[in-house]
Parts: structure tokens; C-alpha cells; sequence
């Protein structure tokens, strides 16, 4: 579905985390990340620029994660040369290759200074799931066989959640869903205890005020978020790189 001006503002700070989380992964010498998914309703102006796009068919076997993680050992120069086009193929095309993923990864932000909001406020927050995107993802899961997770970004830490911690969870009644006062639908939250820290930040990002001003002649104020590295912990190498 097209998408305007407000929509745009929030894309691109996802857009901006899911890089910091691509390049977290590939400065490691034994993982190649690629992305995989294509965040749904990419700020296209008009049916026309989205059809233009000529986009592959995403959703044959699910919701497709965002990125890919595959460990290099064991993989030929023409697969992990092959990996770079997973995005542009469909899931029946990308099935073989994408299958030896180590982790598949859901990358989302949130525009907190969590470390910050702790130490003056003394709250918890949550990661954040949709349950739209549950069923889909479980779908996906089951189909491809490779372990997914949840990478949450902030503006001066970052978390990662198993996928399977979060359906457990469910399972059991540990996380409830509620409904998101904004949108009206089903949302699960579990704490950010539940998770593990996935990376630190090497290099604060920065943040200063912008806007857009779209076609229709409407400014739109934003965040724009620049910079930022992250280096993994070496409980989220342990997870992804066998010894």
C-alpha cells in the first residue's frame, strides 16, 4: 500500500537500524548478514512507483525477517557471493540457500535512550511484537527451519530476543498481549530482561531535528539519525558462532 509523509519519517529510522544491525553482523569475520525481507509499505508515493519497483513475492511461505545471518565457514565463494541476491529473488528461488542461515532477524526501534530512561526513571521496557506479524513469522519458521530472533534498537544499547522465547512465552501466559492504544491491535511485550544484550555501541549515534516536504506541498517534522557502531557481545557471538 502507498504510503506518505508520516510513514517516511518512521521508515527511515527503522531503515537506520536495520543498517547498524547488518554492519554489527558483517564486522565479524566469520558471519556474512544479508538483507532479506523488504520492509512493508517502503515510503512509495503512488500505486505506479510501487508496482515500478517490481517487487519478488515475499509472502509464498510467511513473513519474511529482515536480514539473514549465515556463518562463512563452510560456504563457497559462489554462495556467498549468491547470498547478496536473496533479496531480489522469491522465497521459492532464495529457499536452498537461505535454509543454512544460522539466524534469521527481525530488526525494529525504538526512540529511546533505554540506558538513560533506567537510571532516571527506574522502568523496564519491552520488545515489541506484533500479533500480525506472529502467525506469519511461525509460518515462515516452520517452512525454512532456521531460528529466528528479535533485535531491538536504541539509541545507546541494543537487545536481541529468541523468537522462540517469545511463543513460549505466549504459550504459557509469562507474555500477554494487549491492545496498542494507537492502532487498535494486538501487541505482545515482553520485558527486555527476557532478552540479552546484542551488541554495545562503539560510536554513539547522532540525532538532530529535520524535515520532509512532500510532493503534496506538507512538511513533516522527523528525527534524522546518523552514525552509530555497534560491536557484538560476546554472548550474542556465542549464539551465532560456533567454536
Amino acid at each position: 500500500m502507498p504510503r506518505g509523509s508520516d510513514f517516511e519519517a518512521r521508515w527511515k529510522e527503522g531503515a537506520w537500524a536495520e543498517t547498524k544491525v547488518l554492519d554489527a553482523l558483517n564486522a565479524e569475520p566469520e558471519l556474512l548478514a544479508v538483507q532479506f525481507g523488504i520492509t512493508e509499505g517502503t515510503a512509495f508515493w503512488s500505486s505506479k512507483e510501487m508496482e515500478a519497483r517490481d517487487l519478488p513475492d515475499q509472502s509464498q511461505h510467511g513473513k519474511r525477517p529482515d536480514i539473514l545471518v549465515f556463518v562463512r565457514k563452510g560456504m563457497s565463494n559462489a554462495e556467498i557471493s549468491a547470498a547478496a541476491d536473496l533479496l531480489s529473488q522469491s522465497d521459492d528461488d532464495a529457499e536452498k540457500l537461505a535454509r543454512r542461515a544460522a539466524l534469521a532477524v527481525e530488526s525494529e526501534f525504538s526512540p529511546y535512550a533505554y540506558k538513560h530512561r533506567l537510571e532516571g526513571y527506574g522502568k523496564e521496557l519491552s520488545f515489541t511484537i506484533k500479533d500480525e506479524d506472529l502467525e506469519p513469522l511461525k509460518k515462515w519458521h516452520k517452512h525454512f527451519k532456521v531460528p529466528i530472533g528479535i533485535v531491538q534498537i536504541y539509541f545507546d544499547s541494543t537487545y536481541f530476543l529468541a523468537f522462540k522465547s517469545l511463543v513460549d512465552g505466549i504459550a504459557s501466559g509469562a507474555i500477554k498481549g494487549q491492545i496498542e492504544r494507537a492502532y487498535k491491535k494486538l501487541v505482545y511485550y515482553p520485558k527486555m530482561s527476557t532478552g540479552i544484550a546484542f551488541g554495545e555501541y562503539t560510536q554513539a549515534p547522532t540525532m538532530a531535528a529535520d524535515v520532509i516536504l512532500d510532493k503534496y506541498g506538507k512538511y513533516t517534522p522527523l528525527r534524522k539519525v546518523t552514525g552509530g557502531k555497534i560491536k557484538l557481545t560476546d554472548e550474542m557471538r556465542a549464539i551465532l558462532i560456533p567454536k
